[in-house]
């Protein structure tokens, strides 16, 4: 990431950015970042708005708001080059969001992390279940 920043350009990814971004978490979401021949693709999903952003040589060249499906597709030209970035949701308990970055048609990189580093165990959800039907057992006898 050599290139020369500007300032005022808010559709620019600095180096700093990048390095304090490069973890997920909920707050601020999924980063990837694949290198093609000296070409940076830099790709961010939001966790809590459902935006997927992709940047290229720290330039904004696609953005999307996906909040209804658990895939999306990018499509974007770039130095005489046709490039595809699929987004696809894998596990939604874990919070799981997959990459897949095509060039030409072929594949050029895959990623893919998670929120939830470790599954929760079975029994935490035999209590969600059992404290949410008590409360609605409750507001069932409370309003009739």
């Amino acid at each position: 990431m050599q290139d020369i920043l500007n300032p005022n350009d808010k559709n620019q990814v600095s180096t700093n950015e990048e390095e304090a971004m490069s973890q997920v978490s909920l707050r601020k979401g999924y980063w990837f970042f694949f290198d093609d021949e000296g070409d940076d693709i830099s790709i961010h999903g939001s966790a809590w708005s459902g935006k997927e952003t992709v940047y290229f040589n720290n330039k904004k060249v696609s953005e999307i708001r996906n909040i209804t499906s658990r895939s999306g597709t990018h499509h974007f030209e770039a130095k005489q080059h046709s490039y595809k970035v699929e987004f696809q949701i894998t596990s939604l308990r874990q919070g799981t969001l997959e990459v897949r970055v095509f060039k030409d048609g072929h594949l050029l990189g895959q990623e893919s992390a998670s929120i939830q580093k470790k599954p929760v165990p079975w029994w935490h959800y035999l209590v969600y279940a059992t404290v949410g039907a008590c409360f609605g057992f409750a507001m069932a006898a409370y309003f009739s």
